[in-house]
């Protein structure tokens, strides 16, 4: 019973990061909107494409959240977390061209490629590799 509160635990503490700029960019795109500020200034129109960005990159934001909470903050979990996340959306964009059917992970993609990111990293970021191959030492070779 205390292994699944750790992990949940764990989990919880991982997802507070990606959660905790979700109020940011709700301000931000509701500060932006017409109806509240009107055409009083133009430049407000830029804080609401700013909070839509946030919110069209929540899967990336919530992958590297989470590959940094379960590989102990780690930056290389977090760039490979990234690199996942960049591949699965243009897997899944071929998909949808390829089969008409519109494919969107979302979220749920981000925390899937975050979680497998960290559990790679945890396992193989200690292996040696022969000296021909240097250039790949531990940390490195996971990405």
């Amino acid at each position: 019973m205390k292994r699944v509160f750790s992990v949940l635990q764990k989990v919880g503490r991982s997802l507070m990061l990606p959660v905790s700029v979700l109020p940011a960019a709700g301000l931000l795109y509701r500060i932006g909107q017409d109806d509240l500020l009107g055409n009083y200034g133009a430049g407000f129109k830029y804080l609401a494409v700013a909070g839509d960005a946030i919110f069209g990159n929540l899967p990336l934001i919530f992958a590297v959240g989470v590959a940094i909470g379960f590989s102990g903050g780690e930056a290389v979990a977090a760039l490979a977390a990234v690199v996942g996340q960049i591949i699965l959306q243009s897997v899944m964009n071929a998909a949808t061209k390829t089969a008409g059917v519109d494919i969107n992970m979302g979220v749920f993609g981000g925390i899937s490629i975050g979680l497998i990111s960290a559990i790679l990293y945890n396992r193989y970021h200690k292996i040696r590799l022969p000296q021909v191959l240097g250039f790949f030492r531990e940390k490195d070779l996971f990405l």
